[in-house]
Parts: structure tokens; C-alpha cells; sequence
């Protein structure tokens, strides 16, 4: 569990996010944290099916610090996100714009690079070109592939955005 190797679950981390990291760990680090983190039998884990072993200490760990309600949400929330691999209810980001946006131009399109950039998803615009040009950006289901491409929105309407395989946005224009 350490910062420095990108494995560590952060106690403040929303229950979804906690749920999803637990998930992520490899097998033989998952022994590990069943060791360090529960009182749990490890030769009865082992037994298990490492899916099934995982799943459990994910909701052992959410329960622990987010409550039982919790756990139920941010499994659904899991199945949902990776293995239906369905958009979430809960995005990870939500941008209303508004008409202002578009320095009161009624050409309603920015920079695919800045639309990426205002979800706060992408650390930098060279790390947004680089997911749009690996086919890594998908906009109602379509991914762009132009990093340097303009975004058209229409007054009312809400655009689903998939970042990576596991963020996602709504881009709302309420115009």
C-alpha cells in the first residue's frame, strides 16, 4: 500500500472510487491487504475464487469506513462502470455551459481539448491530444479522433463523455 506504487486506498476516498481500487489490486497483493487490513481466515481466502475474494474485501473495507449502505451503491456503481461497462448515473464530472462560454458567438463549438480540459479528468491539453488521438475520447458513443477538432452543441441538449476507460462527464448546454 503505497503512494509511490499507485496502490494506495485513501480513507477519504468516495466509497465508489475505494470499492474500484480494491478491485484493481493484483492477486497476490490482494492476500496482503487481507492480512494487514482484516481479521479474516486467509487460508479460507485463498480458497476463493480471487473475483469472489476481491469483492469481499472491497466490501469489508468500503463498509468499514463509508457504512453498509454505501457498499451497496458503490458495487452497483462498479458493475455498472466495468463490467457492463455501461455510463454511470453518477459521472465523474458535470460541465454546464452556457452562452457566455462561446464569447456570445452563435458558432456553439470550442476546442475538443478545452471541452476535455473543463471536466477536470485530464491533468494537462498534451495528456487531452494524446487520449484523443489514441481513440481514448468518446462523445455520445463516437470517438474523436481530431485532438485539434471543434466540439458543435446545441441549446438543451447533454453530450455523455467517456475519458480512458473509466471517467466519465456530461457536457451540458443549456443555451
Amino acid at each position: 500500500m503505497s503512494k509511490s506504487f499507485g496502490n494506495y486506498i485513501a480513507l477519504e476516498d468516495r466509497p465508489a472510487d475505494m470499492f474500484g481500487k480494491l478491485m484493481s489490486i493484483s492477486d497476490e497483493l490482494m492476500l496482503r491487504y487481507y492480512e494487514l487490513l482484516t481479521v479474516s481466515n486467509l487460508d479460507e481466502v485463498k480458497r476463493q475464487h480471487p473475483m469472489e475474494a476481491k469483492m469481499a474485501l472491497a466490501e469489508q473495507i468500503v463498509r468499514q469506513y463509508h457504512g453498509s449502505d454505501a457498499v451497496e451503491e458503490a458495487k452497483a456503481d462498479f458493475k455498472q462502470r466495468f463490467q457492463k461497462r455501461d455510463f454511470p448515473d453518477e459521472p465523474d464530472a458535470h460541465v454546464k455551459l452556457s452562452p457566455t462560454d462561446f464569447n456570445n458567438s452563435q458558432d456553439y463549438s470550442l476546442p475538443v481539448v478545452d471541452v476535455l480540459m473543463r471536466t477536470g479528468l485530464v491533468p494537462s491539453k498534451s495528456e487531452a491530444r494524446r487520449l484523443i488521438s489514441q481513440g481514448g475520447v468518446q462523445v455520445d458513443g463516437e470517438k474523436l479522433a481530431d485532438p485539434n477538432g471543434m466540439m458543435p452543441f446545441e441549446p438543451g441538449r447533454s453530450y455523455p463523455m467517456k475519458i480512458g476507460k473509466r471517467k466519465f462527464a456530461i457536457i451540458e448546454f443549456a443555451g
